[in-house]
């Protein structure tokens, strides 16, 4: 699937492709489905599940720069947790901290769902 924001013509595609064949996706403008985990900074990680998220297992999660990034609907932005989210943005490839699978400038969160947990 693909589309466009601002002008911008991006692929959708599923966080488990874009964590497995992350070169392929490198320099593009990219959307995915996944887990955000914010914790208050500058910077998130995105993964295909809450769990990995929690255990920081970073090879499967995408680094987020929320500088300069908006929100569907205007929200000013994220209270700490961990949400479901569309990110369209510049996936750049490769480690980030020597962590995650590249990572993500430039972006646009949409589709915000916060997840509930139990403590």
């Amino acid at each position: 699937m693909s589309g466009a924001y601002k002008g911008v013509q991006y692929c959708q595609v599923p966080i488990h492709a874009l964590l497995a064949n992350s070169e392929s996706y490198d320099g593009k403008v990219v959307a995915t489905f996944g887990y955000l985990l914010h914790e208050g900074g500058p910077r998130d990680v995105i993964g295909p599940a809450v769990d990995a998220l929690r255990r920081i297992d970073f090879i499967g999660c995408v680094d987020v720069d929320h500088r300069g990034a908006t929100y569907e609907d205007s929200t000013a932005g994220l209270a700490a947790g961990v949400y479901f989210v569309m990110i369209q943005g510049k996936y750049t490839e490769g480690a980030v901290n020597g962590a995650c699978v590249g990572s993500f400038s430039e972006v646009y969160i949409s589709r915000i769902s916060k997840v509930l947990e139990d403590d």
